[in-house]
């Protein structure tokens, strides 16, 4: 298979360039990969593969598994204690003869 005919490869692709990632060449990504995200930056990609440096090891996709690549938006803020919002837990709206039956 080759590339331009992979899931999600219609939005990334450059198809006037001669490297259609060469836009996201050494840039942050995310690649979105049989139903995992990797986030690291882009080294490169060949017919069959696609090459990312993550923050712990460089990493090699098999290109057919990808279905998304994106660059990756550096505003999010990432939460490593996952910490939940407060009102998340609140439960004065519920309605008490509910007793958790949806």
């Amino acid at each position: 298979m080759n590339r331009t005919s992979a899931p999600g490869w219609k939005t990334i692709l450059d198809p006037e360039a001669s490297d259609p990632l060469a836009r996201f060449k050494h840039q942050s990504v995310i690649v979105h990969a049989n139903g995992i995200k990797y986030q690291g930056v882009l080294i490169g990609a060949d017919e069959q593969e696609i090459y990312l440096r993550t923050e712990t090891r460089y990493l090699t996709i098999r290109m057919e598994l990808v279905s998304k690549l994106e660059l990756f938006d550096a505003t999010i803020e990432f939460d490593p204690a996952r910490r939940v919002d407060p009102d998340f837990y609140r439960t004065d709206d519920l309605d008490p003869d509910d007793e958790g039956r949806g």
